[in-house]
């Protein structure tokens, strides 16, 4: 089970980034201000909701996070001045 559970540790940042943002457009703005749900309705408007969130953060992880963390990684920064605390006697 924990191999199949393992890739959504991935996903988890990409998870809390957007789970907000859906959640209130499908579930409170769709489903319970415009078209006024049954909880039936809202129930499967609610797993619908989750689906998508995995989804498309697996997509932003792909093709969102991935190549800007292989862009960050190639930027060369300038090397960090030495600390004061090194040089200070006690």
């Amino acid at each position: 089970i924990f191999r199949v559970v393992a890739p959504l540790g991935q996903l988890t940042y990409s998870i809390y980034m957007w789970h907000g943002l859906f959640i209130l457009v499908f579930m409170n703005i769709i489903g319970d201000k415009i078209l006024h749900v049954s909880t039936i309705v809202m129930i499967c408007i609610a797993i619908l909701t989750y689906f998508m969130i995995l989804s498309w953060s697996y997509f932003s992880f792909v093709y969102m996070e991935t190549p800007a963390r292989k862009w960050i990684d190639r930027l060369k920064f300038a090397p960090a001045a030495p600390s004061l605390s090194k040089n200070r006697a006690i």
